[in-house]
């Protein structure tokens, strides 16, 4: 009788162990796989981390600036697309820039991007 007791506690013992070691694993899996969002203010940029990985998903002015020839009309270009990190290390990288695109639209400095748009602006102010 006595074994059959020590048999019993010993087998509820390593079922409580086994129980106990599964549910630390499942929390621990929800704490290093459960994302923080962030909302980035670039134009709408979005970040998600959790500890093991983290992703972004971007929509980002870009720096490049363009002009129509035909119309004056000035656009900058933006950042698009995920880019995905596992323990630091980019794994997939799908970003492009969204930019105008046929032969009216010219490539122009930042400093002339700025001019421009200030001359648009004195002119609306009129």
């Amino acid at each position: 009788m006595e074994e059959s007791n020590k048999t019993d506690k010993e087998t509820k013992k390593k079922r409580r162990r086994k129980r106990t070691l599964i549910v630390l694993a499942i929390l621990a899996a929800l704490i290093l796989l459960t994302p923080i969002p962030y909302t980035i203010k670039d134009g709408g940029t979005k970040h998600y981390s959790a500890i093991l990985y983290s992703v972004y998903d971007y929509h980002a002015r870009w720096m490049h600036y363009y002009r129509n020839t035909e119309t004056n009309e000035l656009r900058d270009s933006i950042l698009r697309g995920i880019e995905v990190d596992i323990l630091g290390i980019k794994v997939y990288d799908g970003t492009w820039e969204d930019r105008p695109t046929g032969s009216e639209w010219e490539q122009i400095s930042a400093d002339e991007y700025d001019r421009l748009r200030w001359e648009q602006y004195e002119k609306e102010q009129r």
